[in-house]
Formats: C-alpha cells, structure tokens, sequence
C-alpha cells in the first residue's frame, strides 16, 4: 500500500503559473527520497503541499488517511517540517525554549518535555551547554541543528526538509549528513545537492518546472548525466 501515496498533485500560484504539475509516487516506510531539481522545479512547492501548508489538486495519503482540509492538523502532529531559512522557524529567547515550543504547545510538561527535549537537541549533535543560548547568536549550521531538533521532539514519521544543506560549511554539511543518516523517519530532502541526496537518500524525483522528469532509484536517476543536464543541474 505504501506508507505515503502522493497521485497527480498539483499547485498553481495566485497569478496561474505552475508550481507542481501531476506530481505522483509511493514511499515505503522509512525509505528516504531526495527531490532534486534546478532553483524554479518546485521542490519547495512539494513540500508544501505534502505538509498541507497550501491548497493543491490530487490526492496525498499520509499511512492511508487521505490529506484535507480537516484531516491536516491531525496529519501535521505526525510529521516534522523543515525550512530553508533557519531564522523563519526559530523565535524562541532560548533554544531549549524553541526546541520544547510544540511540546508545550501540545500540553507535555514537566520530566517528559525536558526528556524529550534534550534527547532532541543530543541527536542533533548539540551538547547542554547551548540550553540556555539565544538562537539567533548561534552560527547558520547551528540554527539548522536546532531547527531539525525542533522537528524531532515529537519523533515524527515522516520528516521534510527544505534544502538541509543549503549554506554549510564542509564539516557542518558533513555532521548534518550524519544526524540525518542516523535517523529512522520516513525522509523528502528538497535539495540541489546530488552529493547529499546519493549519500542519504534511496529514492530520487527529478522535478523540472514543476514537472516530473524522472522517478527511480538514486543510481538510476544521479547517474543519468545528460538528463540531469537537461534538468540545470550539471
């Protein structure tokens, strides 16, 4: 059956420009996929839509609950989001406070919020000592290791993450690659970083204007070199 059915999703922007057209695949549980594409594909647009963040056509079924309107609050408990940009998620005056936010938002206190807090932000790599730091004095990479932390505490099924690499420095990229390796979610990277979608993902969509050229195993796909230079990313 599949532990997510993406079948002919579609978005359009307010001005009728395509931002996914006829989108459609299955993902196992805890195969990870990379969406590949050149700046434009609509990679975050996907994203987006299996979040249910913005309205799209077609059907997305999440563990065989099919995402509405109604079902995405429930559907969006279940699952981690990541941005590109770190300092759109974190607002906290601390990064254990913005870690812990969505746990208190969902009423987990006290023992348990600290516990899942702190096995969060071990996971990422960050050590006690940044608890009581202000995020936005943190180094890009960091941001990025509190923002994946944040996505964590719930220990989501499914985690999408919008261009996780994006801006790092070798041996922040090269630690990321192996927080996200570790992990047994369900995994989309939205990247344009075929070195990390080879190192950590099974599965690899192409996208091209929102159109999908290609679906298939990361050999098949990263290694078609004139198709990805056809696709702008070669």
């Amino acid at each position: 059956m599949g532990f997510l059915k993406v079948k002919n999703l579609s978005c359009s922007y307010s001005d009728g420009t395509v931002g996914i057209r006829n989108i459609s695949f299955t993902l196992n549980k805890n195969q990870r996929m990379a969406v590949i594409g050149a700046n434009g594909a609509g990679k975050t647009t996907l994203l987006l839509a299996l979040a249910g963040l913005i309205p799209f056509a077609g059907e997305v079924r999440f563990d065989g609950i099919l995402l509405t309107r109604k079902t995405a609050p429930e559907i969006r408990k279940r699952l981690g989001f990541v941005f590109q940009d770190p300092d759109d998620q974190i607002f906290m005056p601390t990064v254990f406070e913005d870690v812990a936010f969505s746990l208190r938002n969902a009423g987990i206190k006290g023992d348990e919020l600290k516990y899942r807090t702190l096995k969060a932000l071990a996971t990422v790599g960050l050590p006690l000592e940044f608890l009581s730091r202000e995020p936005h004095h943190l180094s890009f990479g960091e941001k990025r290791r509190v923002c994946i932390a944040g996505a964590l505490v719930h220990e989501p099924e499914l985690l999408l993450l919008d261009e996780p690499t994006s801006g790092l420095d070798p041996r922040s990229r090269r630690e990321l690659l192996g927080t996200l390796h570790n992990l047994t979610s369900t995994i989309i990277i939205a990247t344009h970083d075929l070195d990390a979608a080879g190192k950590i993902c099974d599965v690899v969509l192409l996208l091209k204007k929102g159109h999908q050229v290609a679906l298939g195993t990361k050999e098949e796909v990263l290694e078609d070199k004139k198709l990805l230079e056809h696709c702008g990313l070669l």
